[in-house]
C-alpha cells in the first residue's frame, strides 16, 4: 500500500506576482531623455501587468513633479503599489532642514487625493546609495542618519501613511575589482578582491568613472531642485562635504594601500572586499533599526541568478550593523546590463563590468520574484523600465549603464522602442500569478516532488479559484562574462528529471513563461514526469 503524500503548503498566487516591482523614472524630463515620455511609458507598464512601481516623488513645482502626477495617478487608478522616494541627499543637510522638506513631500500627497491614492503609497526609502559618491564618510553618514529620522519620524506623526513602510537606506557597492552594478560602480559577484597595481587599463578606467554621477543621477538631482537651496543650506552643504586633515591622510592612506596591494604604513590586514567595505560604511551610519520597518538593498547579480549573484546573503550580512534589532528585506534595484556581444551594441563595448545576453536575463527575469521570496524577502524591483538611447558618452561605463531596460531604445522616439526577451518573460510572469483580491487562506495540497538534481527548487501557490500552481526552477547561472574583454560563454545546464505525483488524477498544464505564450501541454493523470533545465516551469493543478 502506497504512502499518504505530505501535504505541500501553499502562498496566495498573488504573493508571486508581488514579489516584482519596477525602478521607472517619471521625472526624468530633459528633452533628450526617453522617460520624458510619460504615457507612453505608462502604457508599456500598464501592458507589462506590474502591481509595483519603484518612482521618486517630487514635491518642487517643475515638469518633473508634473510628469510624475501624471503618470502615478494612471498608474495607481490601475491599482499599482509605489515605493516612493522622497529625500536626497541635498534635503538633508540638517535634520530640520531634512524634516521641513519630508513635510512638502507628506504634503504634496496629502492635499491631491484626486491625483495619488494613499493606501497604494507602500513604502518610503532612505536616501540612495549615499556612500556612493565623494563626499567625505562622516558627512554622508551624518546625512544619511539625518534624513533616515525625518523620513521615520515626520512619516509616522501622520496617521495617513500609518501603512507606510519606512525602508532604509540602499547603500552602494563599494570595494573588491571590478564593475557589477548600474554605472560600473559595483564589483563582481565571486571575485577576489585584488590589488589596483593589477589592473588592465579597462579596469582601472572602469575604477576612475566609478565616483562619477551617471547622467541618470544628475538628472535627478536637478529634478528634485537642488537650485531652491538657501544660502545657508549651501554652506552647510559645502562645509559637510568637505574633508578633515585627519580624513584627507586616510584617505591618501586607502589610495596607497590599493596601488600597493597591501596595507598602508602603520595598517594591517588584506585588501578589503566589498562585503568588508560594505559592513564599515554600515558602522559609519549606526544601528538605524529604531527608523525603520524594512532593510533596503541595492543587488546586482552581474550574470548570475538572483539566487546567487551577489551573493544575497552577503549583502544581508554586510549591513547588518544598521538593523541590529533585525528586519525584513526588500532589494528595490536589481538588473543586468544587456550589452554582452550578442545584444544590440553589445559589439562596441569596451569592458569594464560584467554583461548578460538578453536570452539569458529572459530566462532569470521569471526566477527573481520567486528567489526573493525563497531567501525571505519582501520583493525585487527590476531595474530599470527604460534603455537610454545612442549616443553614448563612452563605450564603457556609459554605454553599460544605459543597457539595463526592458525596453530596447534605438532612438528618442517612442516609434522607435523595442520589447526585449525578458520584458515578455515577465508579462506572461505576472499574467499568471495576478489574482487580485481580498486577502484568503490558501489551502495545502498532498504532493511528491522527486529530482535528479540537487538545485531544484519548488514552491506551490494557489488561486482564489482552488487552482494550485507549482513553480519548479534551478538556481543555476548561465552565462559566464569576462569583464575584462566583455568575452562571454553560455552555461549549458542538462535538464534534470522531476517528477510530480499528486492525489489521484487531476488536470495538469505546463507553462515556460520564458519565452513561449500559453500552455506547452495539458494532462489528466495523478504522475508527470517533467524535464527542468535553465528555465522557470509552473505546472497548473486543477
Amino acid at each position: 500500500m502506497n504512502s499518504p503524500l505530505p501535504v505541500m503548503p501553499a502562498r496566495p498566487a498573488h504573493d508571486a506576482h508581488d514579489a516584482f516591482g519596477m525602478n521607472t523614472h517619471l521625472g526624468y524630463q530633459n528633452p533628450e531623455n526617453t522617460n520624458r515620455f510619460t504615457e507612453e511609458t505608462v502604457d508599456l507598464l500598464l501592458e507589462l501587468g506590474v502591481g509595483k512601481v519603484r518612482q521618486k516623488l517630487y514635491c518642487d513645482e517643475n515638469r518633473s513633479l508634473n510628469a510624475a502626477r501624471s503618470g502615478l495617478s494612471r498608474l495607481m487608478a490601475a491599482g499599482v503599489k509605489v515605493c516612493a522616494p522622497t529625500l536626497i541627499d541635498d534635503d538633508a543637510t540638517s535634520l530640520e532642514v531634512a524634516r521641513t522638506r519630508m513635510d512638502l513631500f507628506l504634503d504634496e500627497l496629502e492635499r491631491n487625493p484626486d491625483t495619488y491614492d494613499l493606501r497604494l503609497i507602500e513604502a518610503f526609502p532612505g536616501l540612495n546609495e549615499p556612500n556612493g559618491g565623494k563626499k567625505a564618510t562622516a558627512a554622508w553618514a551624518q546625512q544619511t542618519r539625518w534624513a533616515q529620522q525625518a523620513i521615520y519620524e515626520q512619516t509616522r506623526a501622520r496617521h495617513a501613511f500609518d501603512h507606510v513602510a519606512v525602508q532604509g537606506p540602499p547603500l552602494n557597492r563599494r570595494g573588491g575589482r571590478g564593475a557589477q552594478g548600474v554605472g560600473g560602480r559595483n564589483p563582481g559577484a565571486g571575485q577576489q578582491p585584488q590589488a589596483a597595481a593589477g589592473l588592465s587599463r579597462e579596469e582601472r578606467r572602469a575604477q576612475r568613472v566609478a565616483g562619477r554621477l551617471t547622467p541618470e543621477e544628475r538628472q535627478e538631482r536637478r529634478a528634485a531642485g537642488r537650485g531652491r537651496l538657501t544660502r545657508e543650506e549651501r554652506q552647510a552643504q559645502r562645509a559637510a562635504g568637505r574633508l578633515t586633515p585627519e580624513e584627507r591622510q586616510a584617505q591618501r592612506a586607502e589610495r596607497q594601500q590599493n596601488r600597493r596591494g597591501g596595507p598602508a604604513p602603520g595598517q594591517a590586514g588584506p585588501v578589503r572586499g566589498f562585503e568588508a567595505v560594505l559592513s564599515s560604511d554600515a558602522a559609519e551610519v549606526g544601528d538605524i533599526s529604531h527608523w525603520v520597518d524594512r532593510a533596503d538593498m541595492h543587488i546586482y547579480p552581474g550574470d548570475q541568478d538572483t539566487f546567487n549573484g551577489g551573493p544575497p546573503q552577503a549583502f544581508v550580512e554586510a549591513v547588518r550593523g544598521m538593523y541590529l534589532a533585525g528586519r525584513p528585506v526588500s532589494v528595490t534595484e536589481s538588473g543586468w546590463s544587456n550589452c554582452s556581444p550578442d545584444d544590440p551594441d553589445g559589439q562596441a563595448y569596451t569592458g569594464g563590468g560584467k554583461s548578460c545576453p538578453e536570452s539569458v536575463t529572459a530566462k532569470y527575469a521569471p526566477k527573481a520574484p520567486l528567489n526573493a521570496l525563497l531567501l525571505g524577502h519582501q520583493a525585487i524591483y527590476a531595474y530599470v523600465m527604460l534603455e537610454n538611447q545612442p549616443p553614448y558618452a563612452d563605450a564603457g561605463h556609459n554605454l553599460r549603464s544605459s543597457k539595463f531596460g526592458y525596453i530596447r531604445t534605438p532612438g528618442l522616439e517612442p516609434s522607435t522602442w523595442e520589447r526585449k526577451a525578458q520584458f515578455h518573460a515577465m508579462r506572461r510572469f505576472l499574467a499568471l500569478f495576478a489574482d487580485p483580491g481580498p486577502a484568503f487562506q490558501p489551502a495545502g495540497l498532498p504532493l511528491g516532488i522527486a529530482a535528479d538534481c540537487p538545485d531544484l527548487q519548488s514552491m506551490l501557490f494557489q488561486r482564489r479559484t482552488g487552482q494550485h500552481l507549482l513553480a519548479l526552477w534551478r538556481t543555476v547561472d548561465l552565462y559566464a562574462c569576462d569583464p575584462k574583454t566583455n568575452a562571454g560563454s553560455y552555461l549549458q545546464i542538462p535538464p534534470a528529471k522531476v517528477t510530480v505525483t499528486v492525489d489521484g488524477d487531476r488536470p495538469l498544464e505546463l507553462f515556460q513563461p520564458s519565452f513561449k505564450d500559453g500552455s506547452v501541454g495539458t494532462w489528466k493523470t495523478a504522475s508527470l514526469t517533467l524535464d527542468v533545465g535553465d528555465e522557470l516551469l509552473v505546472l497548473a493543478i486543477g
